[in-house]
Protein backbone atom coordinates (compact mmCIF):
# COMPACT_ATOMS: atom_id res chain seq x y z
CA UNK A 1 0.00 0.00 0.00
CA UNK A 2 2.01 2.92 -1.28
CA UNK A 3 0.50 5.84 1.73
CA UNK A 4 -0.02 3.55 5.20
CA UNK A 5 -2.91 4.40 7.60
CA UNK A 6 -4.58 3.08 10.24
CA UNK A 7 -8.31 3.14 11.05
CA UNK A 8 -9.03 3.12 7.29
CA UNK A 9 -12.29 1.02 5.36
CA UNK A 10 -11.72 -0.97 3.11
CA UNK A 11 -13.64 -3.49 0.52
CA UNK A 12 -13.87 -5.06 -2.76
CA UNK A 13 -15.64 -4.26 -5.75
CA UNK A 14 -14.42 -4.19 -9.73
CA UNK A 15 -11.80 -6.46 -9.63
CA UNK A 16 -10.18 -4.17 -6.53
CA UNK A 17 -10.02 -3.74 -3.26
CA UNK A 18 -10.41 -0.29 -1.88
CA UNK A 19 -8.92 1.42 0.96
CA UNK A 20 -10.17 4.92 1.79
CA UNK A 21 -9.43 7.08 4.60
CA UNK A 22 -7.60 6.14 7.79
CA UNK A 23 -4.79 8.41 9.34
CA UNK A 24 -1.47 8.60 9.72
CA UNK A 25 1.05 9.64 12.31
CA UNK A 26 -0.58 12.93 12.96
CA UNK A 27 -4.23 13.68 11.17
CA UNK A 28 -7.29 11.74 9.11
CA UNK A 29 -6.76 11.00 5.25
CA UNK A 30 -9.17 11.72 2.54
CA UNK A 31 -7.02 9.00 0.72
CA UNK A 32 -8.68 6.58 -1.44
CA UNK A 33 -6.62 3.82 -2.78
CA UNK A 34 -7.09 0.94 -5.00
CA UNK A 35 -5.19 -2.42 -5.61
CA UNK A 36 -6.03 -4.15 -8.56
CA UNK A 37 -6.06 -8.25 -8.06
CA UNK A 38 -5.47 -9.00 -11.85
CA UNK A 39 -2.86 -6.52 -12.12
CA UNK A 40 -0.89 -6.56 -8.64
CA UNK A 41 -0.48 -2.81 -8.52
CA UNK A 42 -1.63 0.42 -6.77
CA UNK A 43 -3.47 3.69 -8.02
CA UNK A 44 -4.60 6.54 -6.14
CA UNK A 45 -8.66 7.56 -6.84
CA UNK A 46 -10.21 10.69 -6.05
CA UNK A 47 -10.17 12.07 -2.30
CA UNK A 48 -12.68 11.76 -0.06
CA UNK A 49 -14.64 15.39 0.78
CA UNK A 50 -12.98 15.33 4.01
CA UNK A 51 -10.75 13.57 5.92
CA UNK A 52 -11.95 10.56 7.60
CA UNK A 53 -10.74 7.70 10.15
CA UNK A 54 -12.47 5.10 11.29
CA UNK A 55 -14.51 5.02 8.27
CA UNK A 56 -17.77 2.33 7.51
CA UNK A 57 -16.94 0.93 4.28
CA UNK A 58 -19.42 -1.39 1.73
CA UNK A 59 -19.74 -2.76 -1.58
CA UNK A 60 -22.62 -3.22 -3.52
CA UNK A 61 -21.76 -4.22 -7.34
CA UNK A 62 -18.87 -1.98 -8.62
CA UNK A 63 -20.03 0.49 -6.27
CA UNK A 64 -18.11 0.99 -2.95
CA UNK A 65 -19.76 3.35 0.31
CA UNK A 66 -18.35 5.00 2.56
CA UNK A 67 -20.22 6.48 5.52
CA UNK A 68 -18.80 9.86 5.85
CA UNK A 69 -20.90 11.94 8.11
CA UNK A 70 -23.11 11.99 10.62
CA UNK A 71 -25.55 14.53 12.01
CA UNK A 72 -27.51 14.89 15.51
CA UNK A 73 -27.48 11.44 17.17
CA UNK A 74 -26.60 9.42 13.70
CA UNK A 75 -30.24 9.11 12.74
CA UNK A 76 -28.98 10.89 9.36
CA UNK A 77 -25.35 9.34 7.62
CA UNK A 78 -24.27 10.89 4.64
CA UNK A 79 -22.37 8.28 2.49
CA UNK A 80 -19.91 8.72 -0.76
CA UNK A 81 -20.82 6.68 -3.35
CA UNK A 82 -17.60 5.96 -6.31
CA UNK A 83 -18.60 3.90 -8.54
CA UNK A 84 -15.35 1.77 -10.15
CA UNK A 85 -15.13 1.69 -13.99
CA UNK A 86 -12.13 0.25 -16.15
CA UNK A 87 -11.80 3.78 -17.45
CA UNK A 88 -12.01 6.42 -14.31
CA UNK A 89 -14.00 6.30 -10.65
CA UNK A 90 -16.34 9.02 -9.93
CA UNK A 91 -17.54 10.17 -6.49
CA UNK A 92 -21.16 10.78 -5.93
CA UNK A 93 -22.91 12.39 -2.76
CA UNK A 94 -25.67 9.89 -1.28
CA UNK A 95 -28.23 10.32 1.70
CA UNK A 96 -29.80 7.30 3.03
Amino acid sequence: MPQAAGGLGAAYAGGRVVAIGGEGTTAASDVVQAYDIRDESWSRLPALPRARHGVAVAAIGDSVYAVVDCAGRCSLLRATRMTLSPTEPRHNQNTA
